[in-house]
């Protein structure tokens, strides 16, 4: 049994190409220091004295900075490339971090936290990119997951070690030590992992201006809009877990921010132990609609849990379980579609429109959330966000059929070939 396990990690982990492992280092190095978000809502609120809406609005403005990077990024991406987008983005967000320190106005926290997140995050769509250059095909869903186990490891690491310094040194050294690990893993990244380009040949500018004009525009592609909108529905639901989510076991269960930093580590370490075995059986055996609709539902009853157990701790744990299992299973999915879908050309397009909604998500989901917390209460929240998650699981069964069909289509023009 011992030996069947290790084998199925060794498989699950193997032919995936050095420069994958380095971006996977440089993302555990950058999400390893992601301290401050996690615990910003409570900094808002009990330090800073915000309103549960004020605070939330803050939050929505992570969101704004994310859509106008991933639009940024995207568009620089296709135009210099992915390396140098990822370098100054990390080495600049780091920067901005110290900036963050001083400020304490309402106002003066809706731009800092815009301007710094707009930078942070050109380097989402950049980062998809060189994915894209430096996996196989047969193996690009797992070089995702390698990412997200990295990102997700980072995360589970960072917030125990963040709950710690806020309750022993206060909450600047967490700005300090965010600003610190994303220079430090700009640096890692420009001096260790080298260059590629998207194709081997030299192209000249009219070439690449050529190929990228005769690449299907991601504005176009009536498939790749419709999964945007169901993934932007499921990522409303899942961004409560980074904010609402977090100032609910607070006030609910009279939860500290250490325990909440050990909740959140747990999820990040499930998914660094359980999410690369998981995606290597599970793309084996199963279509990869069903997975992302699967992992939809999990994420959507995470949040309908408190509806009927919020009386039990216990449900804590259980919800938390539930969104962490949905997330392994749906998220790796959510991204190779993406990425399949997306021309060479215009990867830099399609990423940054993907990022985006994302970014919407998170622009929406801490308002929306923190507004119909404070007035209608937590439980008219989860009720909402139940049928939101249906919503979008409706959506992605919808577009299973067409996927499908798109799938046979590319593998019949190959034939022909």
């Amino acid at each position: 049994m011992l030996d069947k396990t290790l084998q199925l990690y060794k498989d699950s982990f193997g032919g995936l190409s050095k420069e994958v492992w380095l971006l996977a280092t440089v993302m555990f190095i950058n999400r390893a220091g992601t301290m401050v978000i996690i615990f910003l809502m409570i900094y808002l609120t009990e330090q800073l004295n915000f309103t549960l809406t004020e605070a939330g609005m803050v939050m929505s403005c992570f969101g704004m900075g994310s859509l106008l990077g991933s639009y940024i990024g995207g568009w620089l991406t296709d135009r210099i490339g992915y390396f140098y987008v990822m370098f100054w983005s990390m080495f600049l967000g780091g920067i901005g971090f110290f900036f963050l320190i001083p400020l304490e106005s309402f106002w003066a926290w809706c731009v800092g936290v815009t301007l710094l997140t707009t930078i942070s995050d050109c380097f989402r769509p950049a980062n998809l990119t060189a994915i894209g250059i430096y996996s196989k095909d047969e193996n690009r869903t797992r070089s995702l997951s390698l990412l997200r186990v990295a990102i997700n490891m980072g995360l589970g690491l960072g917030p125990a070690i963040g709950g710690l310094v806020a309750m022993a040194w206060g909450y600047n050294l967490l700005f300090v030590l965010d600003g610190m690990t994303c220079i430090l893993s700009a640096l890692f990244f420009f001096f260790l992992l080298p260059k590629k380009e998207v194709n081997k040949k030299e192209q000249s500018k009219e070439e690449k201006a050529l190929e990228y004009a005769s690449a299907q525009s991601a504005y176009k592609d009536a498939f790749f809009l419709k999964f945007l909108f169901c993934v932007f529905l499921i990522m409303i639901v899942f961004m409560h877990i980074f904010n609402v989510l977090t100032t609910y076991w607070k006030e609910h269960f009279l939860l500290t921010e250490e325990h909440v930093g050990y909740l959140l580590a747990i999820n990040g370490l499930i998914i660094g132990a359980f999410e690369m075995p998981a995606v290597y059986i599970l793309e084996k055996k199963y279509k990869i609609f069903p997975l992302i609709i699967i992992g939809a539902i999990l994420i959507g009853i995470s949040y309908t849990m408190f509806i009927f157990f919020d009386f039990w701790i216990g449900t804590v744990i259980i919800s938390l379980l539930a969104i962490t299992i949905g997330e392994v299973i749906n998220f790796p999915f959510l991204n190779t579609v993406a990425l399949n879908r997306a021309p060479a050309a215009r990867r830099g397009q399609y990423m940054g429109l993907y990022g985006i909604s994302f970014s919407l998500a998170l622009i929406i989901a801490p308002t929306f959330g923190g507004k119909i917390a404070e007035v209608w209460g937590y439980n008219t929240l989860w009720i909402v966000l139940t049928v939101i998650s249906m919503l979008s699981i409706l959506g992605f069964y919808s577009l299973q059929k067409e996927y499908e069909e798109s799938i046979k289509a590319e593998k019949k023009e190959l034939e022909l070939v």
